[in-house]
């Protein structure tokens, strides 16, 4: 998925980046900085994203929100 985007915007980077990790920092940064939700307000909200069965977008979504909390 994201590799797709990479080579669809043409970026190269530097060196190897973690990009669920990145992923994780960006909605944190949205969701405190941007609309002003706090932690709680952010583990409601992400306690209903569904996506169904045991898919890559699952697992990826599912790490990402993990990292999010942690990075909350």
């Amino acid at each position: 998925m994201y590799e797709d985007l990479r080579k669809e915007l043409g970026f190269e980077a530097k060196e190897n980046i973690d990009a669920i990790a990145t992923r994780a920092k960006l909605e944190v940064l949205m969701a405190r900085d941007l609309y002003g939700l706090n932690i709680s307000d952010w583990e409601h909200m992400t306690a209903t994203f569904i996506y169904g069965g045991e898919s890559e977008t699952k697992k990826e979504l599912d790490e990402i929100i993990k990292l999010s909390k942690e990075i909350y």
